[in-house]
């Protein structure tokens, strides 16, 4: 009951004009972001992070956060009329959404995905505020070794799901490491990895490094491809008729608490949750998947969904990220003064419940904004790619330079553009990087504070029932996931398979 208060409290706060408005702006940029293909959700946040430089924290959240699930809506118009998912979650939808398209019915395979996008998200909010007031009072039992257990366990779920390769996810997620030790060191105030670099001193900043790393690195390879042409379908009704309706409910109703649930798992992804989603509908569709079967895109697009709203659980109640996309929005955080986890509940409970209703606002107005403006987001698939590539990277320049008023930072984000697109001709995954770049400060932080209480011995992580538990099963992963014998592992590389 406690619980529902502070939601009333929350939804009153983030029913006010300006967060309103704020909601409005995310939800319609990242709709803008998930409709123009090649761009994604974690690049489209990167990208507009300097868009809440000037605002308060909870106005930046709630945008950024529109902006992510506004994404994940997005995805769909492209998945369904290029056959050209905006980002890996969307892959799925494509086998089906595609020739639902092609048989003229590209309206009623929006509406659907739309809707159950809609009630998928929903749910998993109202989750989210039964789960993580409990799981965040847990967490503030947690001492250092707690956390820095708990902290490596994420990572090392990531690293174990990233598909094909756990040595280039460990690479990869070493790589990240470094990049957050790069500064003054925060106990001796040394200088670490700054060659000298007076702009080096206060670190890399992580906005300059993400920007880079998924929208620079994005542009390059876009260019590489051929231009996208919309399929010309008319599209006519967005909803099912009463057959379609009564297929739809179930593959939704699964798709939701599938959705739900791996989100709450650290390391794993809204791709792998549409994957498994599209796997578990083989078994209850009676038309074949993949020859226009509504269930094929009801069922993906509500896990995705569900998937979206249940991620943020982790982020919220233990400062784990669960994907790039998380990553960057936990950098956010950061960046305005408030770090993830459940202090946040305990300190900043305005802040945490604002939030949280606003997520209920947001899927209220991408679901007006899904159905009745259809064709104005098809339009948007006019704009000529090379017009969008170059407004991106002027956008990024105008970013990167405005966080100090400095041409180092621009110089950093071209460097990490570069190398992030080399990263994905190499065909290594940067989701370890981003968040072990998160997650590296406050992995070291733990590390070093539960060394001192312990006077340096490291025996402290085995006495501590919780911590011994949590790095075992870090380890076990690690080693699962090195014998391909994870559960999500395959849908993990299925995912990476289809995107590439």
């Amino acid at each position: 009951m406690e619980s529902l208060g502070l939601l009333a409290s929350g939804l009153a706060n983030a029913l006010t004009p300006t967060n309103l408005l704020f909601a409005l702006i995310g939800c319609t940029l990242g709709m803008l972001v998930g409709v123009l293909p090649g761009v994604g959700p974690t690049a489209g946040i990167a990208v507009l992070i300097p868009l809440t430089f000037q605002l308060n924290p909870t106005g930046a959240i709630i945008m950024l956060a529109a902006i992510y699930y506004g994404a994940m809506y997005g995805g769909t118009i492209t998945s369904v009329l290029l056959n050209t998912p905006g980002e890996a979650a969307s892959v799925v939808t494509t086998f089906d959404g595609y020739q639902m398209a092609r048989q003229g019915r590209g309206g009623v395979a929006l509406g659907v995905a739309a809707i159950g996008s809609f009630i998928g998200g929903t749910v998993a909010t109202f989750g989210l505020v039964l789960v993580a007031p409990p799981l965040a009072a847990f967490a503030l039992t947690f001492g250092p070794a707690e956390q820095f257990a708990l902290l490596t366990l994420g990572l090392s779920t990531l690293i174990g799901l990233t598909g094909r390769s756990v040595v280039a996810g460990l690479l990869m997620a070493l790589f990240g490491l470094v990049l957050g030790l790069v500064g003054l060191d925060p106990v001796v105030g040394t200088p670490r990895f700054t060659f000298g670099i007076v702009d080096l001193f206060d670190g890399i900043e992580f906005v300059t490094v993400v920007m880079g790393l998924f929208g620079i690195s994005e542009v390059l390879i876009n260019l590489e491809q051929p231009a996208l042409q919309v399929f010309g379908t008319k599209i006519s009704s967005l909803f099912p008729n009463r057959e379609e309706w009564g297929r739809s409910v179930g593959s939704i109703a699964r798709g939701t608490g599938l959705g739900f649930v791996l989100g709450l798992i650290p390391g794993t992804n809204s791709a792998i949750a549409s994957f498994l989603s599209y796997a578990v509908e083989r078994r209850f569709t009676k038309q074949e998947l993949g020859t226009g079967a509504i269930e094929g895109v009801a069922a993906p697009e509500t896990a995705n969904n569900a998937y979206t709203s249940a991620a943020l659980i982790p982020l919220f109640t233990l400062g784990l990220p669960s994907s790039p996309a998380i990553a960057v929005l936990a950098g956010a955080f950061i960046i305005n003064g408030l770090v993830p986890g459940p202090l946040l509940f305990r300190d900043r409970p305005d802040f945490v419940w604002t939030v949280i209703a606003s997520l209920y606002v947001g899927n209220v107005m991408l679901l007006i904004m899904n159905l009745p403006l259809v064709g104005l987001w098809v339009s948007v698939l006019k704009i000529r790619y090379p017009i969008l590539m170059v407004s991106i990277i002027v956008f990024s320049i105008v970013g990167s330079y405005s966080l100090n008023g400095s041409i180092f930072d621009v110089g950093t984000m071209f460097f990490f553009g570069v190398l992030g697109y080399l990263f994905k001709k190499l065909d290594l995954p940067m989701a370890p990087a981003v968040l072990a770049l998160v997650l590296g400060p406050l992995i070291e932080r733990a590390l070093r504070t539960s060394l001192e209480i312990s006077g340096g011995e490291a025996s402290i992580f085995i006495e501590k029932p919780i911590a011994a538990a949590l790095l075992g099963l870090a380890a076990i992963i690690l080693l699962g996931a090195a014998l391909g014998r994870l559960p999500f592992q395959r849908q993990a590389a299925a995912a990476e398979e289809a995107e590439v």
